[in-house]
This record gives C-alpha cells, structure tokens and sequence, in this order.
C-alpha cells in the first residue's frame, strides 16, 4: 500500500477540519494544463471527473498542484486513443483512480499512469521523481523529473521522443483492440531482441504482477 503522506500538506488533524472548498485554489493548475492540452499537437482527450472531491480529500492536497488539479478536475486523460492513460479521479475509459488503485497495488511509490505496452509510471517515495517501469529493461528507471515537470513536458512534446521507438508498426490500426483494463503483451517481450512480434491484449493487473509484482 502507499503512505499517503507523500501528498501531505498538514498534519492529520488539521486535514480532517478542512472542508473541500479550502482545497479547491483560485490559481487552480487546471487552467494552464487546458490550455497545453488545446496547444498539444498529439491527440489528448480529457475525461470528465467522477469521484474527484473523494479522491482529492484522500491525497490532502490542493487544485493548486497539477496532480489535484487533475485528479479534482478529471476522471483522466488519455493521449493518441489510449497509448498512454493518465490517471484522475476514474472513468469507465481510465479506471484506474490515483486512490482507490493504488492502495490494491504494491509499487514503490504511487502509480500515476500506464501504457499500452505495460509500462508504468510511479511517482516515487524516494527520491520524489517520476520512475518508469519499462517493459524493454524490466527496470524501474528515473525520469529524475517531479509529476508536474512530467505532465506538462509530455504535453509539449517530449511524449513523442519518449515514446518514438516503443510505437510498432500498425499500433495506431489496433490500439482500438485494448479495453481500458488491458495492454499488450508482446512475444518475444520486449526485453529479447527480435525483428518480429506478437502482440495480445493481457489484463492490465496480470501484466504489472508479472512485472514487479503488483
């Protein structure tokens, strides 16, 4: 399970008295990150929020962070068709709440996102940066970068670059095939080099427990 203290701007007792109004902030994050979406050149869909005031209050945060903002704001956002889903508040295309998923999940921090080909983010413990879990190393790896730094820079284009030698040919034709609880699973995995790949849609939980024992 992960210690929600991570997030935690006070302490437990001044949390419980503070009503979701105080956590809701005039310069809420949810402005510029609506603008670097409409400015965005790749396809990123922002869902509407379903259980944002929950999920806010539990990660004792504010909307002035970009992670409250997305998380009060959003149910998640998913970027070229389902590629990479951020995580938020929940929605029946992004399931996974920063909440309520993480605390059924051993990681070492708190998961944040996934992709189509099992890679996880992680919002580390310690250090505090953003970790990749990546399905070619079957390493954590550290993007040395916090949540917010890593948002805005895969809105402004560094998902391209990050992503450019992962997307195999015919992805963007198939993507469709993946429910919003599955990525692929490719043979040879993608640690083992090959010029060929199958790749089949394997529950999202089976391929993270496979990984890093999720």
């Amino acid at each position: 399970m992960c210690p929600r203290p991570l997030f935690a701007e006070s302490s437990l007792a001044e949390v419980t008295t503070r009503s979701i109004a105080e956590r809701i902030a005039k310069d809420d994050a949810i402005v510029e990150l609506r603008e670097l979406v409409a400015e965005s050149e790749f396809e990123v869909e922002v869902l509407p929020s379903s259980n944002g005031r929950d999920e806010l209050l539990s990660l004792q945060i504010s909307t002035h962070s970009d992670i409250g903002a997305i998380v009060y704001h959003t149910g998640g956002i998913i970027f070229e068709g389902g590629w990479l889903r951020v995580w938020g508040s929940g929605h029946p295309r992004v399931p996974h709440q920063i909440v309520a998923t993480n605390e059924q999940i051993n990681s070492p921090g708190i998961l944040i996102a996934h992709d189509a080909i099992g890679g996880v983010f992680c919002w580390n413990h310690q250090p505090r940066t953003i970790h990749y879990f990546a399905p070619d190393t079957m390493e954590w790896e550290d993007l040395e970068i916090g949540y917010s730094a890593w948002l805005r820079a895969f809105l402004n284009g560094s998902y391209q670059g990050f992503y450019q030698d992962a997307q195999f040919e015919g992805w963007r034709e198939r993507i469709h095939e993946l429910s919003p609880e599955q990525v692929w699973s490719a043979y040879p995995p993608l640690f083992i080099s090959s010029d060929q790949r199958d790749y089949r849609p394997i529950p999202c939980r089976e391929s993270w427990n496979l990984s890093f024992g999720a």
